[in-house]
């Protein structure tokens, strides 16, 4: 999550992440093989996985990134990471 987090608000840099070339360079950079996550994207169960997750999700609320649940509160945006921290107690 730090690696893509840090695309679009961390470090001041501004990535297209719908764009092969940066999440190339995003995964690389994070320490992962870029060939490797393609392939497992490529996976039927995986692509399955991220439907249902994301169907669950929607039903939840939620509608962006990052998103924490502590029971059934939601929190939205990293910097509602003290919150979510408060949250856990």
């Amino acid at each position: 999550m730090d690696a893509v987090e840090g695309t679009h608000c961390g470090d001041g840099r501004q990535y297209q992440l719908q764009s092969p070339d940066a999440l190339r360079e995003i995964l690389t950079n994070a320490g992962f093989d870029p060939e490797q996550v393609a392939g497992a994207m490529a996976q039927p169960q995986i692509k399955t996985a991220l439907i249902e997750a994301t169907d669950a999700a929607a039903k939840r609320g939620v509608f962006g990134a990052p998103t924490f649940f502590v029971n059934d509160e939601m929190f939205f945006g990293q910097d509602r990471m003290d919150w979510v921290k408060r949250a856990l107690g």
